[in-house]
C-alpha cells in the first residue's frame, strides 16, 4: 500500500545524508554498556514492548489446553498428542502445558495473559500471507487488494515518536516485516548480532555497510543495492557506533543459554536451533534496556522457527516449548528491575488444526494463540471458558475429523488480532483511537476500541 519509492528516497538525499552519518560515526560518544548483568540496571521510563514471533504457525490447544472441551480427547486422539498439564489460577476450563512451567509465576503476579482463537478472520492459512498481514497489520480487502510491505511497529514508531538513533530494532538473521520502515520517520534498525559491532574490528560491519554505500550511491541504486538493504534494514542502521557500545555485554548462561553444556545446565534437552534464538533474545534485552543517548530502543523483535509440525509434534514441541519458556521468562526478568512499562507481546501466524492428523502431526488452521507479558498486562486466560470468563466462549473443537481445509476443523477468530495490537498500542504508547487517530494511521483503517482488557 505504501506509494514510497525507496529508488526517490535514495535520489532525493536520504541515502546521502546517511552515508554522511555513517563516516561521521565515530565524532559521537558511544553509548554505555547497560548494567543489567552487575544487578544495577539503568532505569527505564518509557514503554517497550518486545515482540516474538514464532514463524510457522504454534499449536495453541497444544500450549494452553482446553481440559474441559469435551470434545478433546477426540480432537487428540494419540496419547502423545496430549501433553501434561498444570491448572492455571483463575481457569476451571484450560490448564497449561508443563512445558511452560518457568511462566506459572508470571501468570500467578497477574502479568500473563494467554489468548486463544485470535487471529484473520479472513484467514488463508498459507503461512507468506498470514505472516505478512500480521507484520503489518493489513488485511488486504477488494478496494486494496495488495499485501502492504510496511511492518506495523515502523508505523508505531513514527506516531509515537520512538526518538533516538536506535529506535527500534528487529534482531534476527533477516529483516522482521515487523520493523521494515519505507520513510525516514520509520526505519529502525536491523542486527544480526551485537558482536558484528565490535568496535575497531577489521572489515566489521560498519566497513562493509560504508564500502557498498560508496560503490553503489553515485549511480541510480542497482539490485546489488536493494538487496544490501533488504539484508541490513533497509536503509542501513544509522548509528552503528551506539550499538558498538552494547556490544561489551556478558553472556548470562543459566537466563540465555547456548550450546549444549549450558542447555544441560539449565535442564533442557539441547535442541541446535535454539542457541540462535536465545542468542537474538540477549542481544533483545540489551537493546529493550538500553535508555537515553543514542541507543533508547523501545522495540525490539526476535523470531522463532521450526513450529510447522505436520509430522511428529509430539516430538518437536517438547524440544521448541522449553526453549520459548526460557527465553519469556528470562526477558520477564531481566525487564522487571529496571522497567515499569513493557510487554512481550508473542505471536504466530495463525493456530493448527483440531484433529490432528495420521502423521501425529496437525495442519494449518485459522485462529491462534496470542501470548503477552509483563506489568503492563492484565492477566488471565482469555477466549477459553465455557460460559463465565475472560473474552469469548471456547468453541468446541469437534467430535468428527473434518477436511483441513474447512472451518470445522480450526478454531475460529473470536477476536482479531488487530484488536490487540490497538489496545497495547494506545494503552502502553498513548496513541489515540477512533475515525481519524493515530491507531487507524498505525493500524491501517482500525476504528474499533471495543478492547478485551488485555492492557493495563
Amino acid at each position: 500500500m505504501t506509494n514510497f519509492d525507496r529508488r526517490q528516497f535514495l535520489r532525493v538525499g536520504g541515502a546521502g545524508a546517511l552515508f554522511s552519518g555513517l563516516l561521521s560515526a565515530g565524532t559521537r560518544s558511544p553509548m554505555s554498556v547497560v548494567a543489567r548483568l552487575s544487578g544495577s540496571p539503568m532505569p527505564v521510563t518509557t514503554p517497550r514492548v518486545f515482540t516474538i514471533f514464532l514463524r510457522g504457525a504454534m499449536d495453541g490447544v497444544h500450549t494452553v489446553i482446553p481440559k474441559n472441551d469435551p470434545t478433546y480427547l477426540t480432537a487428540r486422539f494419540s496419547p502423545e498428542m496430549r501433553p501434561t498439564t498444570a491448572p492455571l489460577a483463575g481457569s476451571t476450563f484450560a490448564e497449561l502445558n508443563t512445558d511452560f512451567d518457568l511462566l506459572q509465576d508470571i501468570h500467578n503476579s497477574n502479568n500473563a495473559a494467554f489468548v486463544h482463537q485470535v487471529g484473520n478472520p479472513e484467514g488463508e492459512r498459507s503461512h507468506f500471507v498470514e505472516q505478512q498481514i500480521w507484520e503489518s497489520a493489513f488485511v488486504p480487502t477488494v478496494a486494496q487488494p495488495s499485501l502492504e510491505e510496511e511492518g506495523v511497529i515502523a508505523r508505531l514508531a513514527e506516531a509515537a515518536g520512538f526518538g533516538s538513533d536506535v529506535p527500534g530494532a528487529s534482531v534476527s538473521k533477516a529483516m522482521q516485516r515487523f520493523y521494515r520502515g519505507f520513510t525516514p520517520a520509520r526505519i529502525l534498525a536491523h542486527i544480526r548480532s551485537l558482536s558484528d559491532y565490535s568496535i575497531g574490528a577489521a572489515g566489521g560491519i560498519a566497513d562493509r555497510q560504508r564500502d557498498a554505500l560508496a560503490r553503489n550511491l553515485m549511480t541510480t541504486p542497482t539490485k546489488e543495492l536493494e538487496r544490501f538493504l533488504d539484508a541490513t534494514g533497509e536503509f542501513v542502521l544509522a548509528s552503528e557506533d551506539a550499538v558498538s557500545g552494547l556490544a561489551g555485554y556478558q553472556h548470562d548462561g543459566a537466563k540465555f543459554p547456548i550450546g549444549e553444556p549450558e542447555a544441560t545446565a539449565a535442564g533442557l534437552d539441547y535442541y541446535q536451533p535454539g542457541d540462535a534464538f536465545m542468542r537474538q533474545c540477549e542481544e533483545g534485552v540489551e537493546l529493550l534496556l538500553a535508555a537515553g543517548g543514542p541507543v533508547d530502543c523501545q522495540a525490539v523483535g526476535v523470531e522463532f522457527g521450526g513450529w510447522d509440525t505436520h509430522v511428529d509434534q509430539d516430538e518437536q514441541r517438547p524440544l521448541l516449548d522449553p526453549y520459548l519458556a526460557r527465553a519469556i521468562r528470562s526477558i520477564y526478568d531481566c525487564a522487571l528491575p529496571a522497567c515499569p512499562n513493557f510487554v512481550i507481546l508473542v505471536v504466530t501466524e495463525f493456530g493448527r488444526t483440531n484433529f490432528e492428523n495420521s502423521r501425529t502431526g496437525t495442519d494449518h488452521g485459522v485462529g491462534s494463540l496470542l501470548m503477552a507479558f509483563g506489568p503492563r498486562v492484565n492477566g488471565g486466560v482469555y477466549n477459553c471458558h465455557d460460559g463465565i470468563g475472560l473474552g469469548r466462549q471456547w468453541r468446541n473443537l469437534g467430535n468428527t475429523p473434518q477436511d483441513y481445509t474447512l472451518w470445522p476443523n480450526a478454531q475460529p477468530v473470536a477476536t482479531d488480532f488487530r484488536l490487540i495490537y490497538a489496545e497495547m498500542f494506545e494503552k502502553l504508547f498513548g496513541l489515540t483511537s477512533g475515525a481519524g487517530s493515530q491507531i487507524e494511521q498505525v493500524v491501517p483503517g482500525w476504528t474499533d476500541s471495543n478492547y478485551l482488557g488485555v492492557f493495563n
